[in-house]
């Protein structure tokens, strides 16, 4: 499986409830766990600056993927603010990913992991405006097109 998956399947996993609210939070925290991670990752999403910062075409696709696989779940839900997406890892999903990570050499695995436990610990809990906020003070390239200025 692409490392990137990995990573997205991986920063879910380190979520306590397996799951991500909303698009752009999917969209910020595997950004931050590319860019602020020390981590050396195998590969990388290439983002351009967009409505809300940093978004990856290619990133939303292989999330489609894997929803495709089982892996994990999209869903669009009503919230307080209108429709969301909510991401979910699915038990196939897990099993997967444990698989896969330990196909992997041992400095992918643990660059993979680090980076998704990063992104989770640091960002997890962050209201999306403060997170924004983050990713637009630090990465100001990613916020010349948002819709926020």
């Amino acid at each position: 499986m692409n490392p990137r998956k990995l990573l997205v399947m991986k920063t879910l996993e380190e979520n306590d409830r397996h799951k991500i609210d909303g698009r752009t939070r999917l969209q910020k925290l595997v950004f931050l766990a590319q860019k602020e991670a020390s981590a050396d990752l195998p590969s990388t999403y290439t983002y351009i600056p967009y409505d809300y910062g940093p978004f990856s075409a290619s990133l939303l696709d292989e999330v489609e993927e894997l929803d495709g696989e089982g892996y994990l779940t999209e869903k669009r839900v009503s919230g307080a603010r209108g429709k969301k997406y909510v991401y979910e890892l699915t038990e196939e999903g897990k099993e997967r990913l444990r698989e896969e990570l330990e196909e992997l050499d041992e400095a992918d695995r643990k660059a993979i992991e680090e980076s998704a436990n990063f992104a989770e610990g640091m960002f997890s809990d962050t209201p999306i405006s403060r997170l924004l906020e983050h990713v637009y003070n630090n990465y100001p390239e990613y916020a010349k097109n948002s819709v926020l200025k």
